[in-house]
């Protein structure tokens, strides 16, 4: 058994599992989580990482294991806040700005849009860019935010599963809405 400290523990943890935007695997590509397929707990378990965290788990307490799956808990409840207020931010505020737009001055949005990219030819490259601009940082920040919790949530369910070979069990009550991944 090791002396290391549980932030000392929950920093090794961490770096078993770095944040890849592309970590989501292949089949996101075609927008279907591999969770969909009957063996998701053994793709949990082959998971990059989990046989190193597995290792470090078994030189630990049983009080340690607790402690490091409640930094697990709060890093997921973490991240799937961060990634609610980053959707908030990003999806609805701009619907909510078109439509504020909308009932200040008259019109469907469609009709403000093509008012701007009627501009002139410079004009028109200026807004193009603006907004492909915008929906690649949409799609980089979204694609990390669900790399971020998908992330958290695996070392989350590792640590649970190592512990319930264990026989520790914290049951599953405590499940948020927003995990999928």
């Amino acid at each position: 058994m090791t002396d290391a400290t549980a932030r000392a523990d929950w920093d090794a943890i961490q770096s078993l599992f770095p944040i890849r935007r592309l970590s989501l695997g292949p089949s996101w590509n075609i927008g279907i989580s591999s969770r969909l397929s009957r063996h998701r707990i053994m793709t949990l378990l082959q998971r990059s990482g989990a046989g190193n965290l597995d290792r470090l788990l078994a030189d630990r307490s049983l009080s340690r294991i607790k402690t490091l799956r409640t930094f697990a808990v709060v890093n997921q409840e973490q991240a799937s806040a961060a990634f609610r207020i980053t959707v908030v931010a990003n999806v609805t505020i701009p619907v909510v700005i078109i439509t504020v737009l909308n009932l200040i001055f008259p019109g469907s949005p469609a009709d403000m849009f093509r008012s701007l990219f009627a501009l002139n030819e410079g004009g028109t490259v200026f807004v193009w860019l603006l907004v492909v601009a915008y929906l690649s940082l949409l799609a980089g920040g979204l694609g990390f935010g669900i790399a971020n919790l998908s992330n958290a949530r695996d070392i989350r369910h590792l640590i649970d599963l190592h512990a319930a070979e264990r026989g520790i069990f914290f049951g599953l009550e405590d499940e948020d809405a927003l995990q999928s991944g």
